[in-house]
Order: C-alpha cells, then sequence, then structure tokens
C-alpha cells in the first residue's frame, strides 16, 4: 500500500522502518530509572502470627476434641468444632464472593 506522496506504508513519519530496532540513545531513554516493588503484603511479625492462627485453627482444635478427655478444661465439645467447621465455610463463601464482585464490578446478576 503506498502513501500520496510515494513513501511506503511501513514508514514512519520520519522515515524509521517500524520494524526497525530502536536506537539506544532512545531506548536508554525509554528505560524506568528504578523498579518499583509492591510493599509487602504482612510483615515478618504479621505472617507469623497468621501462621500461629491458622496452626491454631486447623491443628489444636482438632486435637483438643480428640485426644483430651471429657472432663479435661480445654476439652473442646463436638458441637464447638463443627461450630468452627460451618464458620470457616461461611468465610470461605464469602472470601469468594468478594472476588467474584471485586473482578466483576458487579453486585448482582441483574
Amino acid at each position: 500500500m503506498r502513501e500520496r506522496d510515494g513513501r511506503n506504508a511501513d514508514l514512519r513519519y520520519d522515515s524509521v522502518p517500524v520494524n526497525a530496532p530502536l536506537p539506544r540513545e532512545l531506548a536508554e531513554q525509554m528505560r524506568p530509572a528504578f523498579v518499583v516493588r509492591p510493599p509487602a503484603l504482612l510483615s515478618r511479625s504479621g505472617w507469623a502470627m497468621t501462621t500461629a492462627a491458622v496452626y491454631v485453627i486447623f491443628v489444636l482444635v482438632p486435637a483438643m476434641n480428640l485426644y483430651l478427655p471429657a472432663g479435661h478444661p480445654f476439652h473442646l465439645s463436638d458441637y464447638f468444632v463443627s461450630l468452627a467447621g460451618k464458620i470457616m465455610c461461611y468465610a470461605i463463601v464469602a472470601l469468594a464472593m468478594d472476588l467474584i464482585w471485586g473482578y466483576t464490578g458487579r453486585w448482582g446478576c441483574t
């Protein structure tokens, strides 16, 4: 395809071919001076507390139900363990709904 003045269509207005590599000076100017790293999600102590909470919920709660006798002060009843399971399931559903609403930007399907 030709332009009106007879130049090739694959040339820019400054007569540099479209597929040509950028000159070194221009490439150096386009490179960012520094790369911005996103901030850490949690600090080291925050991750330690999160790990401890997960350990308590997923390891100690079932162990306190199974291995401690019913008269022990730290024994957890079957009702409490099932209630904790239901709460965790509702939390997973709430996170899933939050992700869906965040990505789609909708409150409903209407």
